[in-house]
């Protein structure tokens, strides 16, 4: 069962490897690809499914490596706003992921 707390450290996980992708890029054709990439893979998937203001935030925070205020202000709206938007991304995420995982089960 995926936690919002999973789900938080999977995405600082996820935005740190898009932070870094060009750097792993080059070292996984030495050491091959990291575990990362399968989680990434995933959310991406995931996140497919989603609204489109789910799947713009997602880009903006997590694969374009922004803060909560450089989203902000980027979208000319209220960082409390952008904040509850993450929340409701997380929780959106916590959902799918679980019906992922109960439908691999069955």
């Amino acid at each position: 069962m995926r936690t919002i707390k999973r789900v938080k450290e999977d995405l600082s996980e996820i935005k740190y490897y898009y932070s870094k992708i060009k750097d792993f890029e080059k070292i996984s054709v030495v050491i091959g690809e990291s575990d990362v990439c399968k989680l990434v893979a995933r959310y991406n998937k995931v996140i497919r499914r989603g609204s489109i203001k789910f799947y713009d935030l997602y880009v903006s925070l997590y694969v374009n490596n922004n803060s909560l205020s450089v989203v902000a202000e980027d979208w000319g709206i209220n960082y409390y706003y952008v904040s509850r938007l993450n929340k409701q991304l997380c929780d959106f995420f916590v959902k799918e992921l679980n019906k992922e995982d109960e439908a691999d089960v069955l």
